[in-house]
């Protein structure tokens, strides 16, 4: 079994008998092996779902090492060692709150892909699903795109969809696979059931959502982690480890803070420490570094103090016990947010 193979069964384990979902792409023909997993569910469950899964994947010995939440996606970054190898690989899933553009309006497409999954045609759904998602976002379709979606659907099960639906889309267009400008809004707007009385509140919603998440990149807390250890090569091991594992899955990267400094340097990264915990980032640093982050206020980040010195040696010992670490600080993170 492959190692993306593995994280989406964990997915659909986790998720069977408590959320609808519908597993979009990540292990198909067309998929890459280095890609994430994209999930469709309905509106407002993507936060239960990311805890749902961190359950499930702790007891089954992955780890955590990222979580993020931008109001129309959430996502979750998983590592585990493989057997092949004995080397961590790591993987994001996305959990897409239903199918309107960024969950602004209401959801008027989500039922009718979900009808169609329970019909016994899910992979029509899966392409459907993915040709709304490519259109919606980036206004066109990639060749990848076209395979996947005409593998599941035809061009006349996509058009019988579309005039159910009520969606701007020509036949004509639909061959091309590329929006214009225009039809791109209005199919945006017709994704989240928006009439032209309502424009003005969509536009604003658009608006607003758009400097959130420019000024703030995850709505839960930023974190702090702290690595107490002596041996600067041991530090800049795991740390370049831990940055590595989260850029291959596509991920955000930590933020690196330097070491030790003077009065001044440390007053200047206490307050980017700040910054980070208000954009919901994660800052990873040493020993010397010293924060103002309290770990009982979630908007003001989180704090976790991870101790190397304890490991008889260094390599793997070190990152086990930096990622295990990180794992539990994401999962209780995850669960203090669901109980707000």
């Amino acid at each position: 079994m492959s190692f993306k193979q593995a994280a989406t069964d964990l997915v659909r384990a986790a998720l069977d008998g408590q959320i609808e979902s519908l597993i979009l792409r990540g292990v198909d023909e067309f998929a890459q092996e280095g890609g994430d997993i994209d999930v469709l569910l309905p509106r407002n469950q993507a936060k239960l779902a990311l805890l749902l899964v961190a359950e499930s994947a702790a007891k089954a010995g992955w780890k955590i090492i990222g979580v993020r939440d931008i109001g129309y996606l959430a996502q979750i970054c998983l590592t585990k060692r493989c057997d092949d190898d004995d080397q961590y690989r790591a993987v994001k899933i996305d959990f897409f709150n239903g199918v309107s553009w960024c969950a602004l309006g209401e959801d008027p497409l989500i039922g009718a892909l979900f009808d169609i999954r329970d019909s016994g045609s899910e992979h029509v759904a899966v392409g459907l699903a993915t040709l709304l998602q490519k259109l919606i976002y980036a206004g066109y379709l990639r060749e990848r795109d076209r395979a996947r979606i005409f593998a599941a659907c035809d061009l006349d099960r996509i058009e019988a969809f579309v005039a159910a639906t009520g969606l701007p889309l020509s036949r004509a267009t639909l061959e091309r696979g590329a929006l214009s400008k225009i039809t791109r809004w209005s199919l945006r707007a017709a994704s989240g059931g928006v009439q032209l009385g309502s424009v003005p509140v969509w536009v604003a919603q658009i608006v607003w959502r758009r400097i959130r998440f420019c000024i703030i990149r995850s709505t839960f807390p930023g974190t702090v982690i702290v690595v107490e250890c002596a041996e600067q090569d041991r530090w800049r091991a795991v740390a370049t480890h831990f940055r590595s594992l989260l850029e291959h899955a596509g991920f955000p990267r930590p933020t690196i803070a330097p070491q030790g400094g003077a009065n001044g340097l440390a007053t200047a990264r206490r307050l980017l420490d700040a910054w980070h915990m208000l954009r919901g980032e994660t800052v990873l640093t040493g020993p010397a570094h010293e924060s103002n982050v309290n770990p009982r206020t979630p908007r003001g980040g989180t704090s976790v103090h991870i101790r190397l010195m304890d490991c008889t040696s260094g390599g793997s010992d070190d990152l086990d016990t930096f990622l295990t670490k990180t794992s539990e600080n994401a999962l209780s993170t995850l669960r203090l947010m669901e109980n707000q």
